[in-house]
C-alpha cells in the first residue's frame, strides 16, 4: 500500500507554495519513505517520518494516487514513475561491464 503527500508552503500572504512529492510504501511490518527528486528517481528520505512526528516544520498535505500522477505527469513529466523502486544511498542504477 502506498500513500502520497505533498509539501506545502505557506507564505507570508497567505498563498501556498506547493513543493516536493513524498511517498510511503507500506509492505506488512516494513515501511519505506522516499522523496522525487529531480533526477526523475525516489530517493530516501527520513524527512516524512519526522514531519508526520511532528519533528520538523515541513507542512505535508496526504494526496490521493491520481493527485499524485497528475503532479508527477505536470510538474516532473514523469507519470509512469509512481510506484518506480526506491533509490538507496550507493545505488546509482548503472552498471559496469
Amino acid at each position: 500500500m502506498a500513500r502520497f503527500f505533498r509539501e506545502v508552503d505557506v507564505l507570508p500572504d497567505g498563498r501556498q507554495l506547493e513543493g516536493g512529492l513524498y511517498r510511503r510504501e507500506r509492505d506488512d511490518d516494513l515501511t519505506g519513505d522516499s522523496v522525487f527528486r529531480r533526477d526523475g528517481r525516489w530517493h530516501f528520505t527520513s524527512e516524512l517520518s519526522s514531519s508526520l512526528m511532528g519533528y520538523n516544520d515541513i507542512r505535508l498535505l496526504e494526496i490521493s494516487e491520481s493527485v499524485a500522477l497528475k503532479v508527477l505527469e505536470e510538474v516532473f513529466g514523469a507519470g509512469t514513475e509512481l510506484h518506480a523502486p526506491m533509490v538507496v544511498d550507493g545505488d546509482h542504477g548503472s552498471t559496469t561491464t
